[in-house]
């Protein structure tokens, strides 16, 4: 029996030790998941660009809107716009790209019927201007916040124009073609 007591003691002290670096690593890994979260909440809630809470997105009227959920891309676009209203510098620059890809992928199809006019395309393009530039300005640092939420402004002006136009377009109930050539 005493030959086994060094052993057993030796058993019990491996044992101990074992049980503390995996409570170690354990610890380890909570310290890690609790720092990227307090990471990944600091930057998406802290450090929103000051004054964008006072933009907004203009709605459209039931009748545009439900002529407007049917294009999918403008109803995604239209919910990256709402987002950009609480954006902050360190998340801008993908943002932008983000919501330029968007923007890409909506120019290469046909736009609807309704929406296939001058007026909306033209629209789109000043607003594209006005991303182009914001993307371009948004990860230089000599650009203050003040001016990144001017830019931001421009954007989400030339966006609802966009939106107005959309407007606009449900108002007129002419029939185009008819007033063109009245004799037909």
């Amino acid at each position: 029996m005493s030959c086994f007591r060094p052993l057993i003691v030796l058993l019990i002290f491996v044992g101990v030790l074992t049980a503390c670096q995996d409570s170690k690593s354990t610890t380890s890994q909570v310290e890690d998941v609790q720092t990227a979260i307090i990471d990944s909440v600091s930057i998406d809630t802290i450090g929103i660009l000051p004054g964008l809470s006072t933009l907004k997105i203009l709605s459209l009227p039931p009748k545009v809107q439900r002529s407007a959920d049917s294009w999918q891309y403008f109803t995604s676009l239209d919910r990256k716009m709402e987002g950009l209203l609480s954006v902050n510098r360190p998340r801008l620059i993908s943002y932008v790209e983000e919501t330029e890809i968007l923007y890409n992928e909506m120019s290469e199809i046909k736009f609807p019927n309704s929406y296939n006019v001058p007026q909306i395309k033209s629209r789109f393009l000043v607003y594209r201007t006005m991303l182009l530039k914001l993307k371009d300005h948004a990860d230089d640092p000599r650009y203050t916040d003040e001016e990144l939420v001017q830019e931001i402004t421009a954007t989400i002006n030339a966006y609802n124009d966009v939106k107005q136009q959309m407007i606009e377009l449900s108002l007129d109930d002419l029939d185009t073609d008819q007033y063109i050539n009245p004799g037909s």
